[in-house]
């Protein structure tokens, strides 16, 4: 059970033009991470608004926890990996289609606000709920290790594809394989770091939009 004693409001002003509005936030983070945006490079805050094409690398012991402005999903990114974000507006919900070159990143989808999907070198797996992990090796291997809900993943070489449901594992390579088996151990470090039950706090984060004719738009996140 979780338990919010504390609530932090924190004001993000953003004066990019709606053109340029935020898809996401970095609400909680640890460790190096650096963030690429056009041809600049620097390192993340916390409570940072992240755009479309950003990109993120982590490194030793470090950690992002990023909610989308739609609060219907979440990535939790973890160390030495590195993430491009990307987001289309649908009417009225919001697809996510983020690009792991390397690393392992948790993803938890709790609305349907929109498609949610994770592509590797090899690998497309769009997340039809709940929870996840996405791990990509340096060769580009990629395992689907579901906790619970539906990945459909598809190999990019063979065109072959699969439903994967919670409890299951899927590989995925470069050669087009593609074969499903149960779970039977996950990182016990991974599964401690995805855990919310210890949260004795929720922060509360707006972000105002600024149009370049003067009107505003508020949006708010909270991390519960």
């Amino acid at each position: 059970m979780k338990y919010a004693y504390l609530v932090l409001l924190t004001l993000i002003s953003v004066s990019f033009l709606y053109a340029d509005t935020p898809i996401g936030l970095t609400l909680r983070m640890r460790g190096d991470i650096s963030l690429a945006r056009e041809e600049e490079t620097s390192e993340l805050a916390e409570g940072e608004a992240l755009l479309n094409e950003d990109v993120l690398t982590t490194y030793e012991e470090s950690f992002a926890f990023i909610k989308f402005v739609d609060d219907g999903a979440t990535l939790r990114l973890f160390e030495n990996s590195v993430l491009t974000l990307n987001t289309e507006q649908d009417d009225d919900k919001l697809n996510k289609n983020s690009f792991l070159q390397v690393g392992n990143i948790f993803t938890s989808v709790k609305r349907n606000t929109g498609e949610m999907t994770i592509e590797t070198p090899t690998t497309v797996a769009s997340v039809r709920g709940t929870e996840g992990f996405i791990v990509v090796s340096d060769d580009g291997t990629t395992l689907i290790i579901v906790l619970s809900g539906t990945f459909y993943v598809i190999n990019k070489e063979s065109g072959e594809s699969t439903m994967v449901t919670g409890g299951n594992t899927c590989h995925s390579d470069g050669t087009g394989a593609l074969d499903t088996y149960t779970t039977t151990d996950i990182d016990p470090d991974w599964l401690e770091s995805i855990k919310d039950d210890s949260v004795d706090e929720s922060e509360v984060y707006r972000i105002e939009l600024l149009h370049e004719d003067g009107r505003q738009r508020v949006i708010e996140l909270e991390l519960d």
